[in-house]
């Protein structure tokens, strides 16, 4: 056990890199399947299973934007439906 080692450190830092570049994936895999969404089922089907996996704050956040972006897909055609 030798405490000036520093190699903790380094693995450490190696992992927490690791961890964001898989945030960053997994958001990817978001933005790339909301892409395909063309109806508000398959939004709120899609927002549904998101959530359901979304444990971390920085994909929990994607999910929101992504909610938030199907409430704009509903708002549009109750619009398109009132003309």
């Amino acid at each position: 056990m030798d405490v000036k080692a520093s190699n903790w450190h380094e693995e450490y830092n190696t992992f927490k890199s690791g961890v964001k570049e898989l945030d960053v994936m997994y958001q990817n895999v978001i933005d790339f399947a909301f892409k395909q969404v063309t109806t508000i089922e398959q939004g709120v089907n899609m927002l549904e299973a998101f959530d359901y996996l979304a444990k971390r704050d920085s994909i929990k956040t994607c999910v929101k934007k992504k909610a938030i972006e199907v409430m704009n897909l509903f708002i549009s055609e109750i619009e398109s439906a009132k003309q």
